[in-house]
């Protein structure tokens, strides 16, 4: 199951300029200057990485570090 620890290392490698370990968990991405093309490479690596994958209908429920790791546990349920 993808960590807080694991996401936060996906941000920070994909995104450019940003700090994941900067970002309160419930901040919303675009808050913190994650576009919605850094939103899409983010979604792609929680795939590639772990198999996760967030259909289009549910990508805009997934903005934040807290919300990420809750649709992860209830997608693992």
């Amino acid at each position: 199951m993808l960590t807080e620890e694991e996401l936060r290392k996906i941000i920070t490698d994909k995104v450019t300029g940003i700090d994941a370990d900067t970002i309160p968990v419930e901040t919303v991405f675009s808050d913190v200057g994650i576009d919605s093309l850094d939103h899409a490479v983010i979604l792609l690596a929680m795939d590639e990485e772990y198999g996760l994958k967030v259909p289009d209908d549910d990508v805009d429920q997934c903005n934040s570090i807290k919300n990420i790791l809750q649709y992860a546990k209830e997608m693992k349920a």
